[in-house]
């Protein structure tokens, strides 16, 4: 409304994330004090446990960052190796191959790392966010059978709903990528291509909702470096199938490598604390991991049948009905066939465990 050009406009977008973000965090503040807190400003009486704050903040934020560290390797694969349409079509660097990708790569990398990382907000680190004080009450009072029963619990939430939200966006890549993207200068073409990224990065949705409440667990306990560990080896596996795959697949090589890498790092990580740390409720976990399984096959079949449907046609109601329609019905029959399929916890597992037969 008051920037005169595209140039201030953009100006205006990124001010308003940042203004955003500092009255997300004063809004709080006003609930905080009526609970009690109060700032403390005794520098010599907190230096120490600060000290030990800035000396646990590097492996904790590492481990918790790499899969986003391996979407930025993917941008950056993507600048480096993608040829431009007036520029030289081989990478003198590498002997002259041609290049793999087109301008336009790390474009599309942006689009399907934003639709990601929607369902990884509401669902992972919700969950993670929401278990972290029960997992950390229960490792300071060395109460590890229910530390594994929370994880177990942590971990049927992510399965119930981010495997559903991970075979939706593949199933709804492209009438998203359109709803959302396809205008102005964005063209059909370039919406295919977006949609392609996102149902690659979609693959991994459930695992990456999975680790950061696995890795919460290790943290409870106090143990750092084993999520750093795990993670520097789905770093390095993701860096070599970024080369292996980009040369077959385009970009899409990328993200098929970013949610392989994820889902081997979520796996490694939930055995080794199973077997390490707390054995978790492999039988409830299972069974949820099965029934979900099932109740989203259907959700897929209903969904797509619903997107066949609706033909597609020019116009914003066409591309809203072609997400919503399918969207709603999917979920309906989700629900509906987990039930059906012996589901009797949903409600449990929404509420919390504590009269959850299957956790005694």
């Amino acid at each position: 409304h008051f920037a005169p050009d595209r140039v201030a406009q953009a100006y205006v977008v990124a001010a308003a994330v940042a203004v955003s973000g500092v009255l997300q965090l004063a809004v709080q503040v006003p609930v905080l004090r009526r609970l009690g807190f109060r700032f403390d400003y005794d520098w010599p009486a907190t230096r120490a446990a600060l000290r030990d704050i800035v000396l646990a903040m590097g492996p904790m934020v590492l481990g918790l960052t790499i899969t986003q560290l391996n979407t930025l390797a993917d941008s950056l694969i993507a600048w480096s190796l993608s040829a431009v349409p007036d520029g030289p079509q081989q990478v003198a660097w590498l002997g002259g191959v041609d290049y793999p990708m087109q301008q336009g790569a790390a474009a599309a990398i942006y689009y399907g790392e934003r639709l990601y990382h929607f369902p990884l907000g509401i669902l992972g680190l919700a969950v993670a966010t929401a278990i972290f004080p029960l997992l950390s009450r229960h490792a300071a009072r060395g109460e590890r059978a229910k530390l594994g029963d929370d994880l177990t619990l942590g971990l049927r939430l992510v399965a119930l709903l981010a495997v559903p939200a991970s075979v939706g966006l593949i199933v709804l890549a492209e009438p998203l990528a359109k709803l959302l993207f396809e205008r102005g200068q964005f063209s059909a073409a370039d919406t295919a291509r977006a949609a392609r990224m996102i149902a690659c990065y979609a693959g991994g949705v459930w695992a990456y909702c999975a680790l950061p409440v696995v890795i919460r667990g290790f943290y409870a306990l106090g143990d750092r470096t084993t999520p750093v560990r795990v993670g520097m080896l789905a770093m390095g596996m993701n860096l070599t199938l970024n080369m292996l795959l980009v040369w077959r697949l385009a970009e899409a090589g990328l993200a098929v490598a970013t949610a392989a890498s994820a889902a081997v790092q979520a796996m490694l990580l939930i055995g080794a604390f199973s077997r390490r740390e707390s054995p978790l409720r492999w039988r409830a976990l299972v069974a949820t991991a099965v029934r979900t399984v099932v109740a989203t096959a259907l959700m897929a079949a209903a969904a797509y049948a619903t997107l066949r449907w609706i033909p597609e046609r020019s116009g914003l109601a066409n591309e809203l009905a072609r997400v919503f329609a399918p969207l709603a019905l999917g979920a309906v029959v989700f629900f509906a066939a987990y039930r059906l399929a012996g589901g009797r916890d949903l409600g449990v597992l929404l509420a919390g465990h504590q009269n959850d037969p299957s956790q005694q």
